[in-house]
């Protein structure tokens, strides 16, 4: 049996899901010199009875010096024990068949080194156009330094959670690594649903699906109360670009003064 814990709905009474979307920014290659812009931002809404349907992180990536598009909770103000999890569960879809990343950070300093899964959500263009549910356990997710792995990093710390995200990128696992399934230009993720799931068995695979596979029969699903989430942090932390990009841009500064 899987029992799943949501931590943000996306779908629900406007004012719910606009103050759930208020704990998110952006985090675009804007920081680095890139072009790219997007923003996690609200959906459509059922003409019944006006609630919001899911969120939608879009936009535009561009490669022109960056190729990156993201989207991350606020800092919490104290850390986030998921320790009684397996991972983490999406119900989404996308523009096309996209591959996209989920990030976490351990830490309660930001920096560059965060924990990080691929994930391919349902391609909305085709077939039923519907959201699917995607399972990420806590063991899929492989420590990074600015998107490259770490050679024998620890797994995740599923105890010590400050921080979740988003991210859209060419980039799949380091700067010689491409996400085989990016193109630039637009992109659309729909998400309903983010949350937390229990799997007794406690999978080790970087994803699982809603079918037992030795009986083919369909695994019982027991949504649970929300896990409440510890508030934003006072302050935020700006996204600026990293220290290697502002030595890079001293230094270019430097040689066009000295041309002058």
């Amino acid at each position: 049996d899987v029992q799943l814990r949501p931590l943000f709905p996306f779908s629900g009474p406007l004012s719910e899901v606009v103050s759930r979307i208020s704990r998110w920014q952006r985090v675009d290659d804007v920081i680095m010199g890139g072009q790219s812009e997007s923003q996690l931002q609200l959906g459509a809404a059922s003409p019944e009875t006006g609630d919001v349907e899911y969120a939608s992180f879009r936009g535009i990536c561009r490669v022109e010096g960056g190729g990156f598009c993201g989207a991350r909770t606020n800092a919490f103000a104290n850390r986030l024990d998921l320790s009684n999890f397996t991972g983490i569960y999406l119900v989404a879809r996308s523009d096309g068949p996209k591959r996209f990343k989920f990030n976490i950070r351990t830490k309660e300093k930001a920096g560059e080194t965060l924990y990080q899964a691929p994930f391919d959500p349902a391609d909305g263009t085709s077939g039923d156009h519907g959201f699917k549910r995607i399972f990420l356990p806590f063991l899929a997710f492989r420590q990074v330094k600015r998107s490259t792995p770490i050679p024998g990093a620890p797994p995740l710390p599923s105890n010590t959670v400050y921080q979740m995200g988003l991210v859209y990128s060419r980039f799949q696992g380091g700067e010689d690594d491409y996400n085989p399934k990016f193109s630039a230009g637009d992109f659309a993720l729909d998400i309903q649903e983010i949350g937390v799931y229990r799997e007794e068995r406690q999978h080790a695979s970087w994803a699982i699906h809603n079918i037992d596979e030795k009986t083919s029969a369909p695994v019982r699903i027991k949504v649970e109360e929300s896990v409440p989430l510890p508030r934003d942090a006072e302050k935020q932390t700006i996204p600026g670009p990293p220290r290697w990009v502002r030595l890079l841009r001293k230094l270019t500064g430097r040689r066009r003064r000295k041309k002058r």
